[in-house]
């Protein structure tokens, strides 16, 4: 029995609509060059504050061997990551470059996590690949931690 966290499989149409955002975000990102380097300020950063905690949960659910959990949790861990972009940056980053990479190498897991056919050892592998893109970033961009 194949578990999906949509009611119906994605049809190809509805992959590609669901790729459209981040891909915009990719391209026309809030991230310029003409940024004022602040130091090392912390700042908050409440999309990647919503996204690290629920990346971190699926990865423990998928360490404890409860992948089939992550699959129905699929689409909110999605959604949530999307919204990690250049465009919901804070103004002070001061790293343009490295979040530029680091993201984009988010944006690529998150692309293929979002695969309607993906199987659970694939889906493991990109969800816990995530978890040291998640921390570089964090560190890239000074986020303040709870």
């Amino acid at each position: 029995m194949r578990i999906s966290p949509f009611a119906e499989p994605l049809t190809r149409r509805q992959f590609q609509i669901l790729l459209v955002p981040p891909l915009f975000a990719c391209l026309f990102s809030g991230c310029s060059e003409k940024r004022e380097t602040v130091g090392q300020v912390s700042v908050a950063w409440p999309e990647f504050e919503r996204f690290e905690p629920l990346l971190l949960e699926a990865v423990g659910l998928i360490e404890s061997g409860k992948t089939s959990e992550v699959l129905l949790r699929r689409g909110r861990l999605l959604e949530a990551g999307w919204a990690v972009n250049l465009q919901t940056l804070p103004p002070v980053a001061n790293d343009c470059e490295t979040l530029r990479r680091l993201l984009g190498d988010l944006v690529n897991k998150l692309n293929r996590l979002a695969v309607p056919a993906i199987d659970q050892a694939m889906m493991s592998e990109v969800i816990i690949g995530m978890k040291p893109i998640v921390g570089e970033i964090g560190r890239a961009s000074h986020i303040r931690r709870s």
